[in-house]
C-alpha cells in the first residue's frame, strides 16, 4: 500500500537459476555402437570458482601395464639396475584447479606392501611451454600446442612404511591436455618428480611420477549425477560426459553449491535401421569430443577437438564413403548464459579424421559461456570456463 514496514525483517532469499540440458549427436543407438550424452549446465548463483576433473581408469600403452597412477623409484645398491620401480594405484584421489591457476592432486594409493598418501601443489600457470616441456607421450604423436603447465611442483609424500618424503619438480613442468598422459592415449595430466627425506632422511625413494586420465572438468560447486529409467547410476562421478550403449531414459541430476538442483531426461531410442555392421546406409557423423585448456583464458587460445566416425565406417564396409568429403568448413561462435553471441563466428577448415582447432578467444570477462560448432548437416556445443 506505498508503506514501508521497516520493522519487518523478510530475510534473505537465494533464487535458483540453475537449469540443466542434454546435449548428444544422436537421438538413437544400435547394438555395437555407443553414444555420448552431455550436460549443458546454465546457473546464475555465485558458486566457487575452479575446476573438479574426474579422473577415469584407462589401460596404460606404456610406462607398464594396468592403471596405475602413480610410480615411484628407490636405489637399489649393489645392484646392476639403477632404481626399483614401484607402481601404486590410487582408492581415492582427486585433480582441482583453482581460478588464480593453481592446480593440486591428492591421492592414496598402494603398491600391496606400502600406502602413500599424496599431497601435491602445481604453481606458475602458463600455457608456454616452459624449457624441458613439453614431455611426449610415449604411445602416439599428439599435437602439444594446446598444452598448459605448471612449472613448479611441491608438496608431501607420506608412506606408511618409510616416513614423509618432501616433493619437488624433475624435469619436464606438469602438463594438461590430449596426450599430456605420457602413459595413455587420451585427455589427461601427468608430471615427473623428486622426493627426499623419510625416516632419519633414509631416502627409500628417490623419484617419481604421477600420469593420471581425465575426463571433462566440472565446475567447483556442483554435484552431477547420471542415472537409468531403473535408477543405476552411470558413468563417473561428477563427469558432465556419459558414453551409453543401451537404448533407455537417461537422467541427469545437478546440485548446486547452494543447493538448488535440476534435472532432464534424454530418451534413447533404439536403432531403427537394424545391426549397424550389416547396413549399407550407415552415415557419416561428426562431434566435439572435448576443449581445453580449462579453465581458458581470456585472450588465449581455446582448443576444440573434433572427431568422427570414418574410421568406423570403414570397419563395416559402409558404401556411401564415396559422400563423405575430405574437408569441410565449421563455424565456431560463443554464446554467454544468457543465449547472447558475445563472440562473432570465425571459420575454419577441418579434414576428415580426428581435427583438432585453435580458435584465438577474444577479451572476455571471467564466467561461464558456451561454445557452439556448425558443420554441414551437424552441430554440437560445449559449455567453457573462461577466468
Amino acid at each position: 500500500g506505498d508503506t514501508d514496514i521497516d520493522t519487518i525483517d523478510a530475510g534473505l532469499f537465494e533464487s535458483c537459476g540453475l537449469s540443466v540440458d542434454i546435449d548428444s549427436s544422436a537421438t538413437e543407438v544400435c547394438d555395437g555402437d555407443s553414444v555420448q550424452l552431455t550436460a549443458v549446465i546454465e546457473d546464475s548463483a555465485d558458486c566457487p570458482g575452479g575446476c573438479v576433473y574426474p579422473i577415469v581408469e584407462r589401460d596404460r600403452c606404456a610406462g607398464g601395464i594396468g592403471t596405475h597412477e602413480i610410480v615411484l623409484r628407490s636405489p637399489q645398491l649393489g645392484s646392476t639396475e639403477s632404481f626399483r620401480r614401484e607402481a601404486f594405484d590410487a582408492s581415492e584421489q582427486s585433480f582441482v584447479t583453482f581460478d588464480n591457476g593453481d592446480a593440486r592432486y591428492t591421492a592414496v594409493a598402494s603398491n600391496g606392501f606400502d600406502t602413500i598418501t599424496v599431497e601435491i601443489d602445481y604453481t606458475g600457470f602458463t600455457e608456454v611451454a616452459p624449457a624441458g616441456s613439453p614431455a611426449l607421450n610415449d604411445c602416439t604423436e599428439f599435437d602439444t600446442s594446446g598444452y598448459v603447465y605448471w612449472e613448479n611442483t611441491s608438496g608431501t609424500i607420506t608412506s606408511e612404511n618409510y616416513g614423509v618424503f618432501d616433493v619437488t619438480r624433475d624435469g619436464p613442468a606438469f602438463q594438461l591436455g590430449f596426450g599430456a598422459d605420457a602413459t595413455r592415449l587420451g585427455f589427461g595430466a601427468g608430471g615427473w618428480f623428486t622426493v627426499t627425506g623419510g625416516n632419519d632422511g633414509n631416502n627409500f625413494y628417490a623419484t617419481g611420477d604421477i600420469n593420471i586420465a581425465l575426463d571433462q572438468c566440472v565446475p567447483e560447486g556442483f554435484d552431477v549425477l547420471w542415472t537409468t529409467e531403473n535408477g543405476n547410476i552411470v558413468g563417473q562421478n561428477n563427469s558432465l560426459t556419459i558414453t551409453v550403449d543401451e537404448p533407455g531414459d537417461y537422467t541427469l541430476n545437478v546440485i548446486n553449491c547452494i543447493g538448488c538442483d535440476a534435472t532432464a531426461t534424454f530418451t534413447l531410442d533404439n536403432c531403427t535401421q537394424g545391426n549397424a555392421a550389416n547396413t549399407s546406409s550407415a552415415a557419416y557423423t561428426r562431434n566435439v569430443s572435448g576443449m581445453f585448456p580449462v579453465p581458458a583464458t581470456t585472450g588465449g587460445n581455446l582448443t576444440i577437438q573434433i572427431e568422427d566416425n570414418i574410421e568406423e565406417l570403414r570397419s563395416i564396409g559402409a558404401i556411401n564413403l564415396a559422400n563423405v568429403p575430405n574437408s569441410e568448413e565449421v563455424f565456431v561462435s560463443i554464446y554467454n548464459v544468457n543465449g547472447r553471441m558475445i563472440q562473432t563466428p570465425q571459420k575454419f577448415d577441418i579434414q576428415t579424421g580426428k581435427q583438432a582447432i585453435n580458435m584465438q578467444i577474444n577479451q572476455l570477462s571471467a564466467g561461464t559461456y558456451f561454445v557452439i560448432i556448425n558443420g554441414s548437416g551437424w552441430k554440437d556445443s560445449k559449455q567453457i570456463i573462461i577466468r
